[in-house]
């Protein structure tokens, strides 16, 4: 469940959507404060003044069970999902170009992207990855193709970022941007 969109918002108490102690999970008699790890990081504010309750509209300590997925790893197009417990599956053949030393980034807190890659002319396509790991066919994107390249996710919705790299013609300072819904 999420707090309230607007509205009251208090420390503790029993009313869903309204308790930041429910929810945290925390019991109604656990003692808390705005200076707790675990309440800066659900109003989002890791340093400074808390502004109550308008840091905590709409803020949810939901966090969706994690997995991962390999994929075209040395060029091949198997792909192995990762349970949450690190269990790798089996082998499983699925979408997407042979490429090698492509990037991967998550985005959107729940899904993920495989980024270019290509050993001579890289190429400037991406398999988008579900929640589910589902992983799509080919899509050409308008950025540069590239191998060797880093990625991480970044911002409070996230977004992603793909930088530098090379491409055919040596190593490249380029980025490509990935919005948070692609």
């Amino acid at each position: 469940m999420a707090l309230n969109a607007s509205g009251p918002i208090s420390l503790a108490g029993t009313t869903a959507g309204q308790s930041i102690a429910l929810e945290l999970g925390l019991g109604t008699s656990t003692q808390i404060s705005l200076n707790d790890t675990a309440v800066r990081t659900l109003a989002g504010v890791l340093s400074g003044a808390i502004i109550m309750p308008t840091n905590f509209y709409g803020k949810s300590s939901f966090r969706p069970t994690q997995q991962g997925v390999f994929a075209f790893n040395s060029g091949g197009t198997n792909r192995n999902l990762v349970s949450s417990t690190g269990v790798i599956a089996a082998a499983v053949t699925g979408a997407g170009t042979n490429r090698a030393v492509g990037g991967s980034v998550t985005y959107g807190g729940d899904k993920g992207i495989f980024l270019s890659g290509g050993i001579i002319n890289p190429a400037a396509i991406s398999n988008l990855v579900s929640n589910t790991g589902v992983v799509a066919g080919d899509v050409s994107y308008a950025g540069t193709g590239k191998s060797q390249q880093a990625q991480c996710e970044y911002g409070s919705t996230g977004q992603a970022i793909q930088v530098c790299g090379t491409n055919s013609s040596g190593a490249t300072g380029t980025s490509n941007l990935i919005s948070n819904i692609c």
